[in-house]
């Protein structure tokens, strides 16, 4: 949870829809779903880093300089250079993102329109490497947020219109549900050090805790409705920055995250 005596403060607000939040050192990039674009907040100021570009619910930092993004497609941005990575044939575009341990990146493919998911299929996670890029697992109504848990064998996955967090052995692909959502829809989701899963759930309107069981140990309710999604610090690992409603929020936590691993594909 967060620290007591260490309130929510509100650092950038007006925004549409605020996702794919991701900390480098004293900056934190985020992007704007609904309006468009990739930002980054630095010392009270935000500067444009991708212009426009629309659905971007996911994003890491690369080895060799610049970000990695989704939406349509995954690509990597740096100096305003823009290369693909990825494209899943057939899909509406690619929603969260994280890394593993080697830099691969492991992104979900959406193929429903969350308003409307009788209309369309379930999608799938992707592992990007170096050499392609392979299918991690299927059968996820709406991939969402994921994280690895803190030994990284172990992938968190969160699907939105099945308000319920998946999580899968990665070694033999096993894949079971973790937790089914008492209120809202799993959207973003981290792990802490404890291997504590933090989910944002969405119309909720909160961060919920919950422990290796599944056990709810914790809710984290900010000052906006829907809570979209979060992250730890890289530099401070107490450091949490959370999305909820038209705004972005930080604050302390009691137990650190776990450091984010920045992609080489």
């Amino acid at each position: 949870m967060a620290r007591e005596g260490s309130p929510l403060r509100a650092l950038i607000t007006g925004l549409q829809l605020p996702e794919a939040l991701r900390s480098d050192g004293d900056a934190l990039y985020f992007s704007d779903a609904a309006a468009g674009g990739v930002y980054r907040w630095r010392k009270g100021m935000v500067e444009t880093v991708v212009p426009k570009r629309r659905g971007v619910g996911g994003l890491a930092l690369h080895a060799e300089g610049g970000i990695v993004i989704s939406g349509r497609t995954l690509v990597h941005v740096r100096d305003g250079e823009v290369r693909e990575l990825f494209a899943a044939d057939g899909a509406l575009g690619l929603n969260d993102l994280t890394t593993d341990v080697d830099g691969s990146v492991l992104v979900g493919a959406l193929r429903m329109d969350w308003r409307e998911p009788e209309g369309g299929q379930p999608g799938e996670v992707w592992r990007v490497h170096r050499d392609g890029a392979e299918q991690l697992i299927t059968g996820i109504a709406y991939p969402n947020g994921m994280a690895f848990s803190p030994d990284g064998r172990t992938l968190y996955v969160a699907d939105y219109v099945g308000a319920r967090v998946h999580v899968i052995e990665v070694a033999t692909r096993a894949h079971r549900r973790f937790v089914d959502l008492e209120r809202g829809n799993a959207d973003g989701l981290a792990v802490d050090a404890a291997g504590r899963v933090w989910v944002a759930t969405g119309p909720n309107g909160s961060f919920d805790v919950f422990d290796t069981t599944g056990a709810l140990v914790d809710r984290l309710t900010p000052p906006e409705d829907f809570a979209v999604t979060l992250c730890f610090g890289n530099e401070d690992p107490y450091e949490l920055y959370l999305a909820a409603g038209r705004s972005i929020y930080r604050a302390r936590s009691d137990v650190p995250g776990l450091p984010a691993v920045r992609a080489q594909v």
